[in-house]
């Protein structure tokens, strides 16, 4: 779930938060403040998009900390906890662009490995690989 002030903030849009689903711009007689914007957001992106990723060691990833993709900045985490369905760390990040695969968080100042996973993170109780 997506907290306000962390993964939801009006520097932000919808569709940057990972919740695009929820503007309906079907109808092109509905006019509302910002449809332009967010019409451009969903067809071309944004500025960042919203990642779910998963901690393959051990650690806890939490807001704030810095994830790398080879070596350079590319995102931070926004929210991020111990999921004990899951056995794992797991995190909600904002980064520059959509990625597959593997990066690094930046926890305690060491490099940790992580990737990429589809959210929610547990769907019918069952880890959502």
């Amino acid at each position: 779930m997506s907290l306000y002030g962390l993964d939801l903030d009006e520097a932000h849009s919808p569709v940057e938060s990972g919740l695009g689903w929820t503007v309906d711009l079907g109808d092109p007689d509905r006019a509302f403040i910002g449809r332009e914007p967010l019409a451009e957001q969903k067809a071309n992106g944004g500025r960042s998009v919203r990642v779910g990723l998963v901690l393959e060691g051990r650690g806890v990833l939490r807001g704030g900390q810095v994830v790398q993709l080879a070596g350079r900045d590319v995102g931070t985490v926004t929210s991020g906890t111990f999921s004990p369905t899951r056995q794992q760390s797991i995190a909600l990040a904002r980064v520059e662009t959509r990625f597959d695969g593997h990066c690094d968080v930046m926890v305690r100042d060491r490099p940790l490995s992580a990737r990429i996973a589809r959210v929610p993170f547990v769907r019918a109780g069952q880890p959502n690989d």
